[in-house]
């Protein structure tokens, strides 16, 4: 079964997600991507965000995983402990960025996920139970 790595970056209690702005379609994503074959999900979650974001991160922990129904794919969410470098959209985005089809980096505050249309929906899901659950600690 394929998988596929998420990054949930934090810092100010906003969180960096993928605006993606097309002609059909206007939502967010958290960076992501797939998993290499002979790669660890960890190793895969640090290449994905140095090929989506530029930054250099050290990952916390999984945050949780799932299987989602629609590309029968295994979504791996990570939360990143610590990061450095300057943020960027890179390849392939960078390529593909054109008026039709943008990409974008955006911080949003914790406090507005819940009003944001973030796909996949399980991951939103996952993401507001999570940061529910962790506010009551």
């Amino acid at each position: 079964m394929e998988e596929r790595v998420s990054l949930f970056i934090v810092s100010n209690n906003e969180v960096l997600l993928m605006h993606r702005l097309c002609e059909w379609e206007n939502y967010f994503v958290l960076p992501w991507g797939g998993v290499e074959a002979n790669e660890s999900i960890v190793d895969a979650a640090i290449r994905e965000a140095k090929e989506e974001t530029n930054l250099n991160v050290e990952i916390d922990k999984e945050l949780f995983h799932y299987v989602d129904g629609f590309d029968n794919r295994v979504h791996h969410i990570f939360f990143v402990k610590h990061f450095n470098w300057t943020i960027s959209i890179c390849w392939p985005e960078e390529e593909k960025n054109c008026e039709e089809n943008r990409y974008s980096l955006e911080w949003h505050d914790l406090k507005e996920l819940k009003e944001l249309n973030i796909y996949p929906i399980a991951t939103k899901d996952f993401l507001l139970d999570y940061l529910n659950w962790d506010n009551k600690r």
